[in-house]
């Protein structure tokens, strides 16, 4: 327990080394705007899918389930759709703790429908298995920064169809230079502070450029046309106009996310 107004300077959580706590899990499933436009995306995917596919049976894969929020949010659209009993839903899920709660779930609320597999997605390669849809929550605060597209890259290449839909189909990170003395204070007393990614929740700072830049997208599928092997590493360079006069003490970043045609959601500040 923490007072969540207290200043705080946290890691980056890194779910594909280590195994989340049921008290992230938790936290996470409290977003429920982000959820609301999942279950938005999930649907006009589905409608889409079912207007060039038609009603045979289809697949969707949630990939990194943790406890279940999407797979929820998934069977709440089949049933609006009356797709449910057209469609198999398999949960991708590492995370041992994880699994034994998306087992509880899947009998007492879900009615056995999920298979579950308990399986890091970067090792998973049942190439029996070809999915429709593809959803997951991969992304970190900076977007790319906890390994969505090397894990949603392993996926694709054993596991869609040409015509696979991902949820997120994309994801932009954005930077720009803040002033913030109370992190430059922070971090003075942590080694190799000024040099890691932090997450900062309650600490000020103020934006000195005058707009947050884009520094680089990444979109699913990856692999397109002729493309053997997707390229993770991007180099940008950008040009920051400082309209206000301050000392720089880090970068900022943000990101935005497509998850389905027009829908979106972004950190953003504007």
């Amino acid at each position: 327990n923490y007072d969540s107004h207290t200043p705080r300077l946290m890691p980056p959580l890194k779910p594909h080394s280590e195994c989340l706590t049921n008290y992230v899990y938790s936290t996470f499933e409290k977003d429920v705007v982000k959820y609301d436009l999942y279950q938005s995306a999930i649907k006009k995917a589905l409608l889409d899918i079912v207007t060039y596919s038609g009603l045979q049976p289809l697949s969707i894969l949630v990939a990194g389930a943790g406890r279940g929020p999407l797979i929820d949010r998934t069977i709440r659209v089949l049933k609006q759709l009356k797709l449910l009993d057209n469609v198999s839903i398999i949960a991708l899920e590492k995370n041992k703790q994880a699994c034994l709660y998306l087992q509880k779930r899947n009998f007492d609320f879900w009615n056995s429908r999920v298979k579950i597999i308990k399986e890091d997605m970067r090792q998973w390669k049942d190439e029996t298995v070809k999915v429709d849809l593809c959803i997951s929550e991969l992304l970190g605060s900076f977007g790319c920064n906890e390994l969505s597209p090397e894990c949603l890259y392993v996926v694709e290449k054993y596991h869609s169809k040409p015509n696979t839909i991902f949820i997120p189909q994309s994801y932009t990170s954005y930077a720009a230079p803040i002033a913030s003395p109370l992190l430059h204070q922070k971090l003075t007393n942590i080694e190799n502070g000024k040099e890691s990614l932090w997450v900062m929740h309650n600490v000020p700072f103020c934006i000195l450029s005058s707009k947050i830049n884009e520094i680089w997208t990444f979109e699913h599928p990856i692999l397109k046309g002729t493309q053997e092997a997707p390229i993770f590493f991007r180099n940008s360079v950008t040009e920051f106009k400082v309209k206000y006069r301050g000392e720089i003490h880090g970068l900022i970043g943000f990101f935005t996310a497509r998850l389905y045609d027009d829908i979106e959601l972004s950190t953003l500040p504007d």
